[in-house]
C-alpha cells in the first residue's frame, strides 16, 4: 500500500502547523485546543510526542518508515478528543433536561425514573461459504435445547 503524504496531511488540516524529517525521523507539529488530551500509550506503537514552547502545539514522531502510523496517531487522537468534547456538551445538555424534569415533577413520580438503553446490534460479518451445513432437524434440536435453557433460568 502507497503512503500519500498530502492526503494525510488534508485529513489533519485543521490542526497542521508543519512537517519535516531529519536523520530518519519524521516529525508533525500539530496545534490542538488547549483543553485536548494526547494518550500517553502512543510510545507503545513507536510514536513519540512533545509539547512545543515557542507554539504550544504538539510534535508526533517517530521513524520515517512508519509515516502511516504517525498519521494513525494523530487522526486517532484527533477522533478521540472530538467525541470527549462532544460528550461532555451532552451531558451538560442532559442534565439541564434532568434538572427541568426533577424541577416538573413530584418526588413520588421521580423515583420512579430509569435509564435504560436498547442494546447495540452488531452486524455480524458472515462468510458465504460454510464448511458445515446444518439439516433443518438438528436446526430445529438446538432451537429447542435453546428454548429449553433459557425456560430453565427465567
Amino acid at each position: 500500500m502507497f503512503f500519500d503524504l498530502n492526503t494525510n496531511i488534508e485529513k489533519v488540516k485543521d490542526y497542521f502547523v508543519s512537517f519535516n524529517i531529519s536523520e530518519g525521523t519524521a516529525y508533525a507539529l500539530m496545534k490542538f485546543p488547549d483543553k485536548w488530551v494526547i494518550a500517553t500509550s502512543l510510545s507503545e506503537y513507536g510514536i513519540n510526542t512533545s509539547k512545543d514552547p515557542d507554539t504550544g502545539g504538539y510534535y508526533f514522531f517517530c521513524e520515517y518508515a512508519n509515516l502511516d502510523k504517525l498519521f494513525t496517531a494523530i487522526i486517532e487522537t484527533i477522533e478521540a478528543n472530538k467525541e470527549m468534547v462532544e460528550k461532555q456538551s451532552l451531558f451538560l445538555s442532559k442534565a439541564n433536561e434532568l434538572q427541568d424534569i426533577f424541577s416538573k415533577n413530584p418526588l413520588s413520580k421521580l423515583k420512579q425514573l430509569r435509564f435504560v438503553f436498547e442494546p447495540q446490534k452488531k452486524e455480524l460479518k458472515i462468510a458465504t461459504e460454510t464448511s458445515e451445513k446444518v439439516s433443518p432437524s438438528e436446526d430445529t434440536n438446538t432451537t429447542e435445547m435453546t428454548r429449553k435453557t433459557k425456560a430453565k433460568n427465567e
